[in-house]
């Protein structure tokens, strides 16, 4: 528990209790705990005259109630106390009787409260400062570099355009934009050209989820309806969509479903950084996405016990079984994402391999046994 934790102290409170005799612990005291327990959770301060001021309450609550003994708890340099973990095997309730039970699931109570409390907190600040258009961590979009700035007076990051990666992006979203053009066309245009993404070769995965980052989009009237139309939690008024700014999408709360799946109830608040693309473009490249249609393998996958134990000759990525028309192959994953990126290793049935493999592993095993 961090310093300033009322739930420490109402353990320790409730341990002390515990060591009363049986005639002290009358309905009355109790009362007066509950009191107790509503100054630990309501009293602002530092921990170390939090915990001074629990020691006067205590005796206030009634005259049997000798003050905490705090001593065997280390010390501030101002004199307060510090208040650690608190391990609840320490102070051995007896779970035998009715009263040590009810100590120890008021405890577990009091630590759930806690927690879902903290929670709570943290939720509420993270959506309070998205709302804000700060950026939440993790590392910029492809095509951005983040760089120290100040809103409203708090210091955060703002991305700012890297000129090279930048062009990238804005090769993709020109060529998708073309209604013949798919996520493979795009791949295979890069890897001809030799251009590599994060320096790797780039994936049709990786197209998707740029292509619908409204982060890269510059952000107008036609952009707000957008978002309206399907129905996104807007945080900015329709006056701030001047055609600029990039936008920020998050996660709306409580909304089960993806926002790649829909927008509707997610959070859209405009950034701080300049759009890459215009609107126009990112809007038909967005459209065409909501209408592509993904159609799902009929065949269960079937896995092989040599997952993850060979590899492409030729490129070093591991080699997966795919099902092609009810034969078992393995094929280079990096050959499988995108077919120019690798020539593969040829026509390998995973039946055959396998076999070919264990047949070895029984030579081998047999040759140790003599």
């Amino acid at each position: 528990m961090k310093e300033g934790n009322g739930v420490s102290y109402w353990v320790a409170f409730l341990f002390y209790y515990q060591q009363l005799p049986c005639k002290q612990r009358s309905a009355a005291i109790l009362n007066r705990v509950a009191v107790f327990v509503s100054l630990l959770r309501t009293s602002p301060g530092t921990s170390g005259h939090f915990v001074q001021r629990c020691a006067a309450v205590v005796p206030a609550a009634d005259p049997r109630l000798a003050p905490f003994d705090f001593e065997h708890y280390p010390k501030k340099s101002n004199g307060g106390y510090i208040m650690t973990t608190i391990n609840l095997r320490d102070f051995k309730f007896d779970t035998s009787t009715p009263m040590g039970r009810a100590m120890l699931n008021i405890c577990i109570v009091f630590a759930q409260l806690e927690r879902e409390t903290i929670q709570k907190r943290v939720t509420d600040a993270y959506y309070s400062r998205c709302q804000k258009g700060f950026h939440m961590s993790g590392k910029a979009p492809y095509g951005y570099k983040l760089e120290p700035t100040v809103v409203e007076g708090i210091r955060t990051k703002m991305m700012v355009a890297e000129p090279d990666t930048a062009e990238h992006v804005r090769l993709m979203f020109e060529m998708y934009s073309d209604p013949q053009t798919s996520f493979g066309d795009i791949a295979r245009y890069f890897s001809e050209q030799g251009i590599p993404i994060n320096g790797k070769a780039l994936a049709r995965g990786f197209v998707s989820q740029l292509l619908r980052n409204p982060a890269y989009a510059q952000a107008d009237l036609e952009l707000y309806d957008f978002f309206k139309a399907q129905g996104a939690a807007i945080v900015n008024d329709a006056a701030d969509f001047t055609g600029k700014n990039g936008c920020y999408l998050y996660q709306g709360r409580d909304v089960a479903e993806n926002k790649r799946q829909t927008l509707k109830d997610h959070i859209l608040v405009i950034a701080p950084h300049e759009g890459l693309i215009s609107s126009d473009v990112w809007l038909q490249c967005r459209k065409k996405l909501m209408n592509n249609t993904t159609f799902q393998n009929g065949r269960k996958a079937q896995n092989t016990w040599l997952a993850g134990k060979i590899k492409c000759g030729r490129c070093g990525y591991a080699l997966v079984s795919v099902n092609s028309s009810g034969i078992r192959y393995l094929r280079c994953h990096k050959r499988v994402d995108n077919i120019e990126s690798c020539e593969g290793c040829g026509t390998l049935r995973t039946d055959e391999f396998e076999q070919s493999i264990y047949t070895q592993m029984i030579v081998k095993w047999l040759s140790f046994k003599r």
